[in-house]
């Protein structure tokens, strides 16, 4: 209005939404990066915990009668590994046998999406897992 006390500011509202729209998808972007790393930790952590309670499974048919259980080192060790690379083909892992104890450790690169804007191209989500044989 012209001759009042007041000046017009008609267009100053406009920069400020497009600022805080570009921050709220931001922030969205940024929140679904968190959920896609703890989806994939998730899948990571299973299949370590699956591989090693699979090694675990294999124990030694001559410790049984003896009265001792120990693990079958070898076939725990091949059948670890085997479940790795078939539900995670993709994954780095080692597997760590003892008498009484399988050991699984699983990494996969997991590819960012936004966060390659700022250089993150991929962030390695890693597992570790270890299970023996139970009785009972």
């Amino acid at each position: 209005m012209r001759g009042s006390l007041v000046e017009w500011d008609g267009g100053s509202i406009t920069p400020m939404l497009g600022g805080m729209v570009f921050i709220v998808l931001t922030m969205v972007a940024l929140a679904t990066e968190v959920a896609g790393l703890h989806s994939a930790f998730l899948e990571v952590a299973a299949v370590a915990d699956a591989a090693a309670e699979a090694g675990a499974a294999l124990v030694d048919p001559a410790s049984i009668h003896s009265g001792e259980v120990r693990l079958d080192q070898h076939r725990a060790s091949l059948e670890s590994a085997r479940l790795v690379e078939a539900v995670a083909p993709a994954a780095d892992y080692a597997v760590e046998v003892a008498a009484l104890e399988v050991c699984v450790d699983v990494r996969v690169a997991r590819p960012m999406g936004v966060l390659t804007v700022i250089g993150i191209d991929s962030f390695t989500v890693a597992a570790s897992s270890c299970a023996g044989p139970a009785t009972g």
